[in-house]
């Protein structure tokens, strides 16, 4: 490095004059860390002193400084980017237009260092490169594919840029000459920046694509044949058209048949060429096309190529192309001419190729078919060929859209549509068939045809192709000219089997037939059926000639599943080709696939109902008088057959069924309840009930061979009937249907009720005759409803529910409610449809008119009736009862049932009265009752029992009066159980019995006198309150004994139970003294249920004592089921809380000592519980707070900073506070509490407190004695943390806080100025302050700091500026009255 002592110098870069260097000037200082060249030359222009600093003296002289040679090398880095790199930089041609230096500092930093000894290669040709490279120092050589160094590369060149923006290969290998040192940029880094600068982003990427078209791309295009002869102007004008396009790995760049009008260019990656079976062909590389045609020709891809791994493509479209080709017409038809040989070897060898008839045959032979084709133009909507018209040429679709058009029943159909490399009428060109379809142009088409004489004048010149392409269009004539005639076939035509038909296809053999031959005879046997594939033949019944076959036609077909005579006779009227199906050759075909039999004989079927099935169908009674030959004949229509092995089950006895059946070949036998009872054969039916009945089938039906049936559906029939409603043929079937329905069915079901099972047939008919239909769908009869009905399942499914669960499923066939018909009792389940559900209803009036008319059946119906009703009724109802329940002895409850009498109450009686002494139990069967208690003066109505409901149980057992009055509020039905009968079926059973049922007596009894306990309690006996809220109160609670002595409850405990004494004498203790006593029927501790607070008082039993209780958690479950009590609850509570507890807690603070009680439940009520988990703070020191606390339940610490140490050095407990001051003065807490257990707190906020406060005495003495323990505790504090005071004694730091006044200060207030005298002290008690120095805020000051300590002491200016930056308050200590205070303490 050197400095210029005296003299001057001349700065020259590339041979200019850039600047002057004069005395005191430097230069050179980057080469003292950095090997580079010099970015410019030094001239000296006169006599000049310089001194000169090596690198090495530089290095010698920076080591023991490494912090400031650390500094050095960051200057050094600096310069040495700006004055070296960035010379490099601005070199290249990406960047020379870059205005922007900010973009090129950018560039600068994301360079890497790289070093390279000698030979080594840096980058080798071909291979792919993200890189590009500046050369700092060193020599290095570009070698081409074949070795030979075609340039030399030098201190400030670059290379590699290309590859920076486009993933290309590299076109030169670069080796190193000498040790080198390089600097690289990466092209992901380098495309980051450009994202800043979208302006340089542009003209950079359209440098970068210049450079890589001129490089790169044209030596591509001079590799591709159309463009080899072409001039470099003309190859210039093609490159720069091309556009890049990427594909990822494993992506389809053009498809085999698909159009296309782009060339493609490989720039990077590699692509496959695979054929339609996925085998690849070929693979292309870098520098590698395709697609050339395409510029051209509009023909489709004859291949499919996609890439094998991530590729860079560059595409040449049609339209750029011959943009290119006006410039030059020349060139342009020499280019067209070249094309048109490659599309000729290339685009129609392929489609020739892949045409079965010529896939295997010689390069030679496809020459020659091509050379054969010729052009054809087809205008849209123009016909190619006919259906059924003879042809002689084959096509190929070179460019276009035709419909494939068939027809199908009397109408034409699309059945496919070809696009470009399509072909068809390739069998034309081997055999004479007509044409089995039309092809239609649909858009302008082009298409290449070839002649069958053409065809054969390339065959004769290759025999030896001859037999294998006969043998190729042989088998295409029968997969496409036989397969659409043998899928026109109704027999075959409902195949899903592709393979079945093509299996038919392959069995059929020709023959032919002269004029004159008969083929089949009128009247004969025959298993052969016939394709005709050429000729005219005449059909004939009984010598008539009543239609002809020709070509595509075909006959028979009944006779390959039937065993059937001819029905005609066939004969051919020229020479005729008929391809041949015979039944056996069919039925090797079935074997092969058994799923294609049903479908084959269901459509053989159709042309045999019209012989056979119609006098089956006459047979039956509802058709037989039918005069109508249509509607028999619309029936037969729709019969269905169906095969059926030995064994199998037809139908199933109760399940439903819509089918009626015909036999047509077999035997069945009929099963009623497993037993055979009859056999059915050939012609004979069942199941014409199904046909206009929803209704379970009467029987069982089961194959006893391998069986034929035809099978007839009530849908079917109902489509046929509907023609023919209002008619006498519709009504006469309607009457015989109905009273074969009656017969078969309904009787059936009828007999199946226990009830009926001794009485006479004119009864059962009686009540068949009342049975009405009806459709349900959800409840049809709910549990404890009464009911005078009876039902029958004729069709669907049921559910049985008893207390809401499913116990049960109802089906076709099944019965329920046959006791409603004689007894008036509840419903014991619900029974639901979850679907529409079809029944048979038979109601009380009915079943009684028919009771009434055939006495002789009255005596064994009672008799059942009654059986059933104690069966299923009365045990239900006595199981419900928990004093019979418990002992779980079916024996009991039978007994029990048994002694049931019924009993009627008439509206308006009383069933038992209030107080009354009684002995009787009571059922209600069928009615509603009130219950009706005496409140005072007033009876009010409390409850009601309805159907299934029972009462009066404990006087069964105890003599004790009725605690209600219960009167009929509609004519009731009940079942009484009298206390005599009970103690005698009592002494029948065992002790364990008796006293379970003792037991649950008792308790029963303590539940009616707990719930008039209840109703004494104010928080629970509310106006609203409902019955069924207090019996719940009454379940959740349990007794307790406690001994004499023995504690209750502990005052200052928590606790989560109220208590109810049955039995004893409890002491009531406060503080240790007894405030009174309670007794039977008295109750306490009712808060506990609301509020989680400690007792107030103790409680001791001074007898043995009996209580009953009740816990919060189930007191809380209750709510929960009944939420209207909640509020109502919880307010009272809460007022006899405020009332009783804290009111005591605040007479503890001495700021409310003197408040009347008043004052004091005025402010409790504005208190809100607070629960805190064990660890969470409920106030931290230093920060502000407005509430003050009362610790209902729990332990919690008080936490003071000592330095880096939080000290405990108090513990609150049940009944402390803490937060007082809070309420008037916002300040910041002087501790912390922290939770040490679960806990329960009640706050008071300061805006609450505020509202109950007024002028008068009370108030005022609030506000003084707040301000004493403001300062006690405060302001003590605050003093007490300033260094000055920390040693200081109580009584000093008292008398300055005496000295202190507050001052309230507003937004942007300056408290004190920097330089500015001052005589103050501050504390912050509320707000928060900014200090600055000079124009610099170097801190934030914040509630319970303070400022100013020094003016106290000294007469100095104000180091900094403080402002208050929101609305706050100060305490001001001034220096006069701090002077006073130290002169009373000297020490």
């Amino acid at each position: 490095m050197f400095f210029i002592s005296r003299g001057k110098l001349s700065v020259f870069s590339n041979g200019k004059h850039v600047g002057e260097l004069k005395d005191g000037g430097f230069f050179g200082e980057v080469a003292l860390l950095y090997n580079t060249p010099r970015t410019a030359s030094i001239k000296a222009e006169t006599r000049t002193q310089l001194f000169e600093l090596s690198k090495h003296d530089f290095e010698q002289a920076i080591k023991p400084f490494p912090r400031k040679a650390a500094k050095v090398q960051v200057i050094a880095k600096e310069r040495f980017q700006k004055f070296v790199l960035g010379d490099m930089v601005r070199k290249v041609p990406l960047f020379t237009r870059c205005k922007t230096t900010e973009m090129i500092e950018e560039v600068i930093e994301l360079l890497q260092p790289r070093s390279y000894p000698a030979n080594c290669k840096v980058i080798s040709e071909g291979e792919g490169g993200k890189e590009m490279y500046f050369i700092s120092r060193g020599s290095l050589s570009v070698i081409n594919s074949s070795g030979q160094q075609v340039h030399r590369l030098v201190d400030g060149n670059f290379f590699g840029e290309i590859a920076m923006l486009f993933d290309t290969p590299r076109t030169a290998t670069v080796v190193t000459l000498v040790e080198s040192y390089l600097f690289s940029l990466s092209g992901e880094a380098f495309r980051e920046v450009l994202r800043k600068y979208p302006f340089e982003a542009a003209w950079t990427r359209e440098i970068a694509e210049t450079r890589l078209r001129k490089h790169v791309l044209q030596d591509i295009v001079k590799n591709v044949p159309l463009f080899a002869s072409a001039d470099e102007a003309f190859q210039a004008g093609i490159v720069k058209h091309l556009k890049p396009r990427g594909y990822a790995a494993e992506e389809t760049v053009i498809v085999e048949g698909s159009g296309g009008s782009e060339m493609y260019f490989i720039s990077r990656g590699e692509l496959e060429i695979v054929s339609n079976e996925g085998k690849v062909i070929r693979t292309l590389r870098d520098g590698d096309f395709f697609g050339e045609v395409a510029l051209v020709y509009d023909t489709p891809r004859t291949a499919t190529i996609r890439a094998a791994a991530k590729s860079q493509l560059f595409v040449l479209s049609k339209e750029d192309f011959q943009e290119v080709v006006k410039q030059d017409p020349a060139i342009g038809e020499s280019i067209y001419t070249i094309a048109k040989e490659r599309f000729c070897g290339f685009v129609l060898s392929g489609f020739v190729r892949r045409v079965p008839l010529f896939e295997s045959c010689s390069p030679e032979f496809v020459g020659a078919i091509v050379e054969r084709m010729t052009p054809r133009s087809f205008d849209t909507n123009e016909t190619v060929i006919v259906e059924g018209q003879g042809g002689e040429e084959m096509y190929f679709v070179s460019r276009g859209r035709l419909d494939v058009v068939m027809t199908d029943g009397g109408g034409q159909r699309v059945v496919s549509r070809m696009k470009d490399g399509d072909f068809f009428g390739e069998v034309a060109l081997v055999f004479e068939t007509p044409r089995t379809a039309s092809i239609v142009a649909t858009t302008q088409s082009q298409l290449f045809i070839l002649t069958k004489t053409d065809f054969n004048a390339v065959m004769e010149k290759h025999p030896s192709e001859v037999t294998r392409i006969r043998k190729v269009a042989s088998e295409r004539f029968r997969k496409f000219v036989l397969h659409d005639i043998v899928r026109k076939v109704p027999v075959f035509s409902q195949s899903k089997s592709k393979e079945f038909v093509e299996r038919i296809v392959q069995l059929l053999h020709p023959k032919m037939f002269k004029p004159g031959d008969i083929v089949v005879r009128e009247g004969e046997g025959g298993d052969q059926m016939y394709f005709v594939s050429r000729g005219v033949l005449q059909v004939s019944v009984e010598n008539k000639v009543v239609s002809k076959l020709q070509d595509g036609d075909f006959f028979g077909e009944v006779a390959i599943v039937y065993d059937t005579p001819r029905t005609a006779s066939i004969v051919s009227s020229e020479n005729s080709q008929l391809y041949v199906l015979t039944k056996q050759d069919l039925q090797h075909a079935l074997s092969d696939h058994p799923e294609e039999v049903q479908v084959i004989k269901y459509a053989a079927s159709i042309r045999l109902k019209k012989f056979v099935l119609f006098d089956l169908v006459k047979k039956v009674p509802m058709f037989h008088s039918c005069e109508d030959k249509t509607l028999i004949t619309n029936l037969v229509d729709f019969l269905v057959p169906r095969a059926y092995n030995n064994s199998d089950v037809v139908v199933s006895q109760r399940q439903g069924g819509d089918e009626m059946y015909f036999v047509s070949q077999g035997e069945l036998t009929v099963l009623v309840e497993n037993e055979p009872v009859h056999t059915l054969k050939d012609g004979d039916f069942f199941g014409e009930v199904a046909l206009m009945y929803d209704t379970p089938r009467t029987a069982t039906i089961k194959c006893l061979s391998r069986t034929q049936l035809f099978l007839l559906s009530r849908s079917d029939f109902s489509t046929v009937m509907q023609q023919h409603l209002n008619t006498p043929v519709y009504t006469e079937i309607e009457r015989i249907s109905s009273e074969r329905f009656k017969r078969y069915v309904l009787t059936t079901l009828v007999k199946r009720v226990p009830t009926f099972k001794d009485v006479s047939p004119e009864f059962i008919n009686a009540l068949v005759d009342n049975l009405k239909p009806r459709g349900v769908k959800g409840y049809v009869i709910k549990e404890d409803d009464a009911g005078e009905e009876m039902y029958f399942v004729s069709r669907g499914e049921l559910r049985v529910l008893a207390e809401g669960q499913t116990v049960h499923t109802m089906q076709d066939g099944d019965f329920f409610g046959e006791i409603a018909l004689l007894h008036d009792t509840p419903r014991t389940a619900s029974i639901i449809a979850d679907q529409q559900t079809q029944l048979f209803v038979l109601s009380r009036n009915h079943f009684c008119a028919v009771f009434d008319a055939h006495p002789t059946d009255a005596e064994p119906i009672k008799k059942i009736a009654k059986e059933r009703l104690e069966q299923y009724v009365l045990k239900d109802l006595v199981r419900k009862v928990p004093l019979f329940g418990a002992a779980e002895d079916a024996g009991l409850i039978k007994s029990i049932t048994k002694s049931l009498t019924p009993r009627r109450i008439s509206k308006g009686e009383w069933a038992v009265k209030e107080g009354e002494t009684a002995d009787e139990m009571f059922f209600v069967s069928r009615g509603e009752l009130k219950v009706i208690s005496s409140r005072g003066n007033k009876e009010v109505i409390v409850h009601s029992f309805r159907d299934g409901d029972f009462f009066g149980e404990v006087a069964l057992v105890f003599d004790t009066p009725r605690t209600a009055s219960i009167m009929a509020a509609v004519r009731t039905q009940v079942f009484v159980l009298t206390r005599a009968s009970f103690n005698e079926i009592l002494s029948n059973h065992t002790g364990s019995v008796r006293n379970t049922i003792m037991n649950v007596a008792k308790n029963r009894l303590n539940h009616y006198i707990l719930k008039d306990l209840l109703k004494k309690v104010p928080l629970l006996n509310q106006p609203n309150n409902s019955e069924e809220f207090i019996m719940r109160l009454v379940s959740a609670m349990t007794a307790k004994t406690f001994k004499c002595g023995e504690d209750v409850v502990l005052q200052g405990q928590g606790g989560d139970e109220m208590y109810f004494i049955s039995r004893g004498l409890l002491c009531v203790m406060v503080s240790g003294d007894k405030v009174f006593t309670l007794k039977d029927g008295d109750f306490f501790g009712e808060i506990a249920l609301i509020l989680d607070t400690p007792r107030t008082a103790s409680v001791i039993s001074e007898t043995a004592s009996t209580l009953f209780i009740l816990k919060r958690s189930d007191f809380r479950a209750i709510l929960d089921l009944c939420p209207q009590f909640r509020e109502p609850i919880e307010r009272i509570a809460r007022a006899r809380f405020n009332q009783v507890v804290l009111v005591q807690l605040f007479k503890k603070v001495p700021m409310f000592a003197h408040c009347d009680d008043q004052f004091l439940v005025d402010i409790s009520t504005k208190m809100e519980p607070l629960n805190v988990t064990e660890g969470d703070y409920i106030v931290r020191e230093g920060q502000g707070g407005n509430e003050m606390y009362f610790v209902s339940r729990g332990c919690l610490d008080v936490i003071v900073s000592n330095g880096d140490e939080e000290v405990v050095v108090n513990t609150l407990k049940d009944g402390d506070f803490f937060g007082e001051v809070a309420l008037l003065y916002n300040t910041p807490r002087t501790a912390s509490i922290k939770a040490s257990t679960q806990s329960t707190v009640y706050v008071m906020k300061n805006e609450h407190f505020q509202s109950v406060l007024t002028n008068d005495t009370a108030s005022e003495e609030i506000r003084r004695i707040a301000g004493i323990r403001f300062k006690q505790h405060v302001l003590h504090n605050l003093v007490k943390k300033v260094p000055l005071f920390a040693n200081s004694n109580k009584e000093f730091i008292s008398q300055l806080v005496d000295c202190l006044d507050s001052q309230v200060t507003t937004p942007n207030q300056r408290i004190i100025k920097e330089g500015e005298g001052g005589d103050e002290m501050y504390f912050v008690i509320r707000g928060e302050l900014t200090a600055q120095i000079g124009e610099e805020d170097v801190c934030i000051l914040k509630d319970g700091d303070f400022f100013g300590e020094i003016a106290l002491c000294y007469d100095t200016p104000r180091t900094a500026t403080i402002s208050s930056t929101a609305q706050g308050e100060l305490f001001v200590l001034y220096k006069d009255e701090f002077a006073e205070v130290m002169d009373k303490y000297p020490s």
